[in-house]
């Protein structure tokens, strides 16, 4: 196996991914997954682009097969609640960010995915008591969380 040439593929993947160019970024990231079957990098990299060029079924399969594989990596898990929160499984989703702030109380935009997913579900406090343990006081009285 050539670790270079998975690496340049993966990074071209990535950069192709930031453009927005979705159809190079899946080509380099299929290189990169015939360099390295089984790659959790690889694999990451084609649910981001499934994601963001809106293949949601497809990217929550992708992120919850990774989720199986590699149950307490922060990223997989945030990533995973975000896909599930943008194809509308809101139980899925507060499963996975639920998770995310177990392992890392830290990480403020799970909170906020968090909570989003609780407003989106018909949950307003919820929702305010996800923003109340992440310290987001700011938003705890938006009046939008009860009409959302």
């Amino acid at each position: 196996m050539d670790a270079e040439a998975f690496d340049q593929e993966l990074r071209a993947g990535s950069d192709r991914l930031g453009r927005g160019e979705l159809e190079q970024a899946e080509v380099h990231a299929s290189r990169a997954m015939q360099l390295r079957p089984g790659s959790l990098l690889a694999q990451h990299l084609l649910a981001l682009i499934s994601l963001r060029g809106g293949q949601l079924d497809r990217a929550c399969e992708l992120f919850d097969s990774l989720v199986e594989q590699n149950s307490d990596l922060v990223t997989l898990r945030f990533n995973a609640g975000v896909a599930a929160l943008v194809a509308g499984r809101w139980e899925r989703a507060e499963t996975h960010l639920r998770r995310t702030v177990e392992l890392d109380s830290t990480h403020r935009r799970a909170f906020a995915f968090l909570a989003l997913t609780h407003v989106r579900s018909q949950q307003p406090e919820l929702a305010r008591a996800a923003l109340v343990e992440a310290e987001l006081h700011d938003l705890v009285d938006e009046p939008r969380l009860d009409r959302i």
